[in-house]
C-alpha cells in the first residue's frame, strides 16, 4: 500500500474515493493472507492443517455443511480433525506409539481397523475403480488431506459432484470411528467438545 500512496503524491494523483477503499481492502486482504501463511507455516504441527485449509477463506466443508445441512455435524469432525495440531504419542486403544495420532486413529490403528475397512469399501463402491485406485495410490499424509477435506492433486482431478459424495460418505464413517477412538483424542487433550 506504501507504493500506491508513493506514486499517489509523485504525480499528484489521488483516486477517488471509492477506487481508494478497494485499494486499501485488497492491501488489507493481501496482508493478512500474507501473515496468516507465516504464522501457520512457521509452525510445523500444522502442516496438515496447511495442506487442508491452504488460503484464509471458508472452508469448503463448511460451504458444503450450507447445502447439505442434514451432514452438519460430520463434516464439523473433518474440520476439527484437520485443524488439529500434529501431536506424537502412545494410541490407548492398540499401545503403538505414533509421531501422529490423528493420522494413526484414522489410517492405522487396529483397534479400529473394522470401521476403517468397511469405510474404504464404502468409497471404493461409491467412486469409479480409475478414482479408488489413484486415492489409495497417495501417501498417508496426501490420503488423510484428501480424507479430511483438504485440497491436493487428486482431489483436483476429481469432479466436484464425485468430491462432494465423498465426502458425504466419509462423513457417517468418520464419526463412528471418531466414536470408536474419541478416549485416544481426549488422553492427548484434543477435546471436540462432545
Amino acid at each position: 500500500m506504501l507504493s500506491f500512496l508513493e506514486s499517489y503524491i509523485e504525480e499528484a494523483y489521488i483516486p477517488d474515493k471509492r477506487l481508494w477503499s478497494k485499494i486499501v481492502s485488497q492491501s488489507i486482504t493481501i496482508f493478512e493472507e500474507n501473515r496468516w501463511i507465516l504464522s501457520v507455516q512457521r509452525r510445523p504441527e500444522l502442516n496438515r492443517y496447511f495442506k487442508i485449509h491452504s488460503c484464509l477463506t471458508d472452508h469448503r466443508l463448511v460451504r458444503l455443511s450450507a447445502t447439505d445441512p442434514f451432514f452438519t455435524r460430520g463434516l464439523l469432525l473433518l474440520i476439527r480433525l484437520g485443524s488439529v495440531a500434529i501431536k506424537s504419542g502412545q494410541c490407548t486403544l492398540c499401545n503403538h506409539y505414533t509421531d501422529d495420532i490423528v493420522k494413526h486413529l484414522i489410517l492405522n490403528c487396529e483397534h479400529v481397523v473394522d470401521i476403517r475397512n468397511e469405510m474404504f469399501y464404502a468409497v471404493v463402491n461409491l467412486i469409479s475403480v480409475q478414482d479408488s485406485v489413484k486415492l489409495f495410490q497417495q501417501d498417508e499424509d496426501d490420503m488423510l488431506v484428501t480424507l479430511l477435506g483438504g485440497v491436493n492433486d487428486y482431489v483436483k482431478q476429481l469432479n466436484s459432484d464425485v468430491w462432494k459424495q465423498l465426502m458425504l460418505c466419509l462423513t457417517g464413517h468418520m464419526l463412528k470411528l471418531y466414536n470408536h477412538s474419541k478416549s485416544v483424542l481426549f488422553y492427548h487433550n484434543f477435546n471436540f467438545g462432545h
